[in-house]
């Protein structure tokens, strides 16, 4: 089974055309910053990794690919929640709790969301030191043409190298490879949270259908 297992998630990482297309920003990316860089997407209200490159790949011992993690507690996944309804928000807390990581974790809803609107004014977010302690993240969400987030990128290193006066420009170089990589929202196996509702209509400016009700 173990066998099997490793060859079927071989099998689905190899066919994921996302990251055929996505290497080569995250590579370039990985250069200008010198530090990791994390593709990742959401399933059911969580943080899937689907490919991550590294800035001193002697210190890797694993692939990241296929990892899960909290929304709440990683700069991809508030990238994400960002630009997500509000109600389907609430409704991810109410399937996942804002459990900590790091006495730095968010742990209430109210100040969870006031971080995805500041989040949403800036066009990224921040983990500082929320999911790792001694580790910085910077986030951008990527996303469709109606605006909802099939994916993000972010940048990760240590918090002597992803320091405050960095965020801007890190931000920058993300916001053009999001963009590239927005050219191909459609190839993201991502699985949004399902609500019972349609918010659709109350929401024009992110949904243009109902797909992702």
């Amino acid at each position: 089974l173990g066998i099997k297992l490793m060859e079927l998630g071989y099998n689905m990482r190899f066919n994921l055309s996302i990251v055929h297309y996505a290497i080569p920003c995250m590579e370039y990316l990985c250069e200008q910053t010198r530090a990791n860089v994390y593709l990742t997407t959401h399933v059911d209200g969580s943080v899937l990794y689907l490919e991550g490159i590294y800035s001193n790949r002697r210190t890797t011992k694993y692939s990241i690919a296929g990892k899960r993690l909290p929304m709440h507690v990683t700069a991809s996944g508030k990238a994400m929640l960002s630009y997500m309804p509000e109600e389907h928000v609430k409704e991810i807390i109410r399937r996942h709790p804002l459990k900590p990581s790091t006495k730095n974790s968010i742990t209430s809803e109210t100040a969870l969301l006031e971080n995805l609107r500041q989040a949403r004014e800036r066009g990224y977010s921040i983990d500082n030191e929320e999911e790792t302690l001694g580790l910085r993240c910077v986030g951008m969400a990527i996303r469709n043409g109606s605006g909802y987030p099939v994916g993000a990128l972010s940048i990760s290193g240590s918090v002597m190298n992803i320091t405050e006066d960095r965020f801007e420009t890190l931000a920058s170089l993300l916001n053009e490879a999001c963009t590239t990589l927005s050219s191909y929202a459609s190839l993201f196996p991502f699985s949004p949270i399902k609500v019972l509702n349609s918010y659709s209509a109350k929401l024009p400016g992110i949904f243009a259908d109902n797909s992702y009700e």
